[in-house]
């Protein structure tokens, strides 16, 4: 199969459709997945598998590369275990925040698509932490933690859906934490749409 079947297949998942949050201005349901699927088989977002992200384990989607060509690029070709298929929902959740072609601070864009990503997880594992990421460093495992908690409480109240004020804060601060994204408090991401 294909990168691009392979990454449908995840968005096609049944717990997919149980994502629904909202964070800071961001909005994000498993209904939202399906117009992924959609943009990926009309080739408005390619897949493809990335060595060097593979190195790292990290993936990444690239939204602004002119005549709106978006590519969501993953360390793997064919997502396996939970990490990698909620790394793909993680992936995927930048893509929703593109096709709504909106400007984000990045710490909300990433705040958004760690806890899609966590939310996955969750459901993945009937409410346990997904095991596999002891390479991480603490700030990195933080960012793991609070978002699955975030996930947890919204997944587990009745009508919950949006994420507390402090609860953002929170998450955002982890993510700052981390060296990828600590010089980002003032970063935005501009969207422009797929």
């Amino acid at each position: 199969m294909t990168v691009e079947q392979n990454v449908i297949n995840v968005l096609n998942e049944d717990i997919v459709h149980r994502i629904n949050f909202q964070f800071a201005s961001v909005r994000i349901s498993g209904n939202d997945y399906e117009v992924i699927v959609r943009a990926i088989r009309h080739r408005h977002i390619t897949c493809q598998h990335n060595t060097i992200l593979a190195s790292v384990g990290a993936g990444a989607y690239a939204h602004d590369l002119g005549n709106h060509c978006n590519v969501l690029n993953l360390p793997f070709a064919n997502p396996q275990s939970v990490q990698e298929k909620a790394l793909v929902i993680h992936e995927c959740t930048h893509a929703i925040e593109d096709y709504h072609g909106v400007s984000l601070p990045l710490l909300v864009s990433e705040g958004a698509a760690f806890l899609a990503q966590m939310m996955y997880a969750f459901l993945a594992t009937d409410g346990g932490f997904p095991s596999g990421d002891a390479g991480l460093d603490p700030n990195e495992m933080g960012v793991f933690i609070t978002a699955h908690n975030i996930a947890r409480r919204i997944l587990t109240t009745r009508g919950g859906y949006i994420v507390r004020p402090d609860e953002q804060l929170s998450l955002q601060n982890a993510i700052g934490s981390v060296n990828l994204y600590g010089r980002s408090r003032i970063h935005r991401v501009e969207y422009n749409g797929i």
